[in-house]
């Protein structure tokens, strides 16, 4: 009777054993398997967190690539192009002022850049021109002392031809506005108009009857190569003070003072 009891706990205890088992198994595959979209979210978000953390490593790996690539180019002496500056081919018909024009520039910073140049009232056909920079530092060149054609003494009379004038009419202003020779002709409507251009005016006035030479007299006009100015006063130190338009550029009228003998002169 002992023995069948003894058997009988063992039997239960075996049994026992095996379910407890059982069910412990099947919570740990419920527990897995039981909601896949969860679980298959879980693996996801996983390679999303491995991969955000492994994408900082890429940025800097790409960094150090491009810092090492320009140490490269530096060590080899590579520089960045520079920029190529503006030329322009004289062609018939030119001018420096026509050209400084065309080009938003000065006929005297033209002047001033291309030191090839030297009379600003001569260009040749092919001539090849630099257009300077607008913020380019150009030092200062004076044109060409012209010869006066007529020199006159400061210690005697000045004395004024007596050919007969209005040769040429005299009436309004026929010359191109914005330019040395209307300004000149605005500050002394009684020249005569069809001069030409300002290297001709003081061979043209004389032709007319004006007086000419190389003394400086306030209310004369100055003519320097292509260039004629209104002398509003003669210095005591032996310059003169001139107003003048499209020196600094077209239609602009400025004033400077510069040395007597750089002109000659139109009474």
């Amino acid at each position: 009777m002992r023995n069948n009891l003894l058997r009988l706990a063992l039997l239960v205890v075996v049994f026992i054993c095996t379910t407890t088992q059982v069910k412990a198994t099947d919570f740990e595959q419920k527990t897995i398997t039981a909601d896949p979209i969860a679980f298959s979210s879980i693996v996801v978000k996983d390679e999303q967190k491995a991969e955000e953390y492994t994408a900082p490593n890429k940025t800097i790996d790409s960094k150090d690539a491009s810092e090492k690539n320009t140490m490269a180019k530096a060590e080899s002496g590579v520089t960045p192009k520079a920029v190529e500056p503006v030329k322009y081919t004289v062609i018939a018909g030119d001018n420096l002022s026509k050209i400084a024009t065309s080009h938003g520039t000065t006929w005297v910073r033209l002047f001033n850049k291309n030191t090839q140049i030297s009379d600003p009232n001569i260009l040749n056909i092919g001539d090849i021109l630099t257009i300077p920079s607008i913020d380019e530092q150009l030092p200062e060149r004076l044109p060409p002392v012209i010869t006066p054609i007529q020199q006159i003494n400061a210690s005697q009379p000045q004395t004024v031809s007596t050919s007969p004038r209005a040769v040429a009419s005299s009436a309004g202003n026929t010359y191109a506005p914005g330019y040395c020779t209307w300004y000149a002709k605005s500050r002394r409507p009684d020249l005569p108009n069809r001069m030409g251009n300002a290297i001709s005016w003081v061979s043209s006035a004389a032709a007319n009857g004006y007086a000419t030479g190389g003394v400086p007299k306030a209310g004369a006009i100055g003519q320097q190569g292509n260039h004629v100015v209104y002398v509003e006063s003669v210095n005591s130190d032996g310059s003169v003070t001139v107003s003048e338009m499209n020196y600094k550029g077209l239609y602009v009228v400025s004033t400077r003072t510069v040395p007597a003998g750089s002109f000659s002169y139109i009474y």
